[in-house]
């Protein structure tokens, strides 16, 4: 019975804005910015859920997610020291991450801008 209350968990996160302003909240309080990069990536995560026929809670938990948004890391080795991010899961979905985290869409993959390198070898 004490796992009933994490279905509620999904509706507090609505007003979670408003609490933002209280300067020495604690940990769990994200700044403006912050709560938006946290929506964008339980969006993201939502459809890397779907694709993967997975329940999203697998590919990150919503902490997890909290402090990626919170540290803004750039790099997957500063990627790798948040809580919930191991070795297979940074393989996985760490440049996905990054990539959302610098403002690209992580979804666009197919618009990577690096030519193949097919066409490289000498005539």
């Amino acid at each position: 019975a004490a796992r009933s209350g994490v279905a509620g968990a999904a509706g507090g996160a609505a007003g979670a804005g408003a609490a933002g302003g209280a300067g020495g909240a604690g940990s769990d309080a994200l700044t403006e910015a912050a709560a938006a990069v946290f929506e964008r990536l339980r969006t993201w995560r939502a459809a890397t859920a779907r694709e993967q026929s997975l329940p999203a809670y697998v590919i990150f938990h919503d902490s997890t997610l909290r402090e990626i948004a919170a540290r803004s890391p750039s790099t997957l080795p500063e990627l790798a020291t948040v809580n919930g991010v191991g070795e297979t899961k940074l393989g996985k979905y760490g440049q996905q991450i990054l990539d959302l985290l610098g403002g690209a869409s992580p979804v666009a993959s197919q618009a990577n801008p690096r030519p193949t390198g097919e066409a490289t070898t000498p005539g």
